[in-house]
């Protein structure tokens, strides 16, 4: 079974990936889903980072690696491996287009996207799962 086949599993993936996103580009992305059982101060947002390219350079090896580690907590079974694939650009009006391509075993391994959005910053996250 594919790892994104539940909705379950792509909403908890959508809540990991917004949370490391916030956690280090700060000011809370628009559509992140917020889990009614925490309390208010675990879902407050840090400021929004001003966009550069040299802090962008800087923190996407961290980011990229966060969303990992989280999405590592939810594959409690550890049957799967994860790619996590980043584009950031500055929130500024401009076009953004991604694709990918993979060949797989589409009844084992799957892919998904999340969209990350702030005042200064937009950041799609493409997370591919195979399985192991």
């Amino acid at each position: 079974m594919a790892f994104f086949a539940s909705a379950e599993v792509v909403q908890k993936t959508n809540q990991a990936i917004q949370k490391a996103h916030d956690s280090i580009l700060g000011g809370g992305g628009n559509g992140a889903a917020k889990d009614e059982k925490t309390d208010s101060t675990e879902t407050e947002s840090l400021p929004s980072l001003e966009y550069s390219a040299k802090m962008i350079e800087s923190i996407l090896p961290r980011l990229t690696s966060l969303c990992v580690e989280n999405l590592q907590k939810i594959d409690v079974e550890h049957s799967y491996k994860f790619l996590v694939s980043c584009v950031i650009c500055q929130n500024n009006g401009t076009g953004l287009h991604k694709g990918s391509a993979c060949l797989w075993n589409a009844a084992s391994d799957s892919s998904i996207v999340v969209r990350f959005e702030n005042s200064e910053l937009v950041c799609l996250a493409t997370i591919f799962s195979i399985a192991l």
